[in-house]
């Protein structure tokens, strides 16, 4: 995975992103290899996208939201935003 991220196509990335007109919502954990790696700030993603954005971050989450309480808070900022979408 390591080696893959390095190969990572961020500036494709970010020009898909813009094509994107749904309200999107990216989760991220607290120990994400994303917020390490020399590539796009998922904070960055905020720009990129047309629709509405939302960045979450969930502290002390690892990449996988195992930590105690993780999937229950990942769960409830996801069903909150389906429900505000949904209707």
């Amino acid at each position: 995975m390591v080696e893959e991220l390095k190969q990572y196509p961020d500036e494709k990335c970010l020009e898909l992103a813009k094509l994107v007109s749904t309200p999107v919502q990216m989760v991220i954990p607290e120990l994400s290899i994303f917020l390490f790696s020399p590539h796009t700030s998922p904070k960055d993603y905020t720009k990129a996208f047309s629709g509405t954005f939302e960045l979450i971050n969930i502290k002390d989450s690892n990449h996988t939201f195992s930590n105690i309480n993780n999937p229950q808070i990942l769960f409830e900022k996801t069903l909150k935003w389906f429900n505000k979408w949904s209707n």
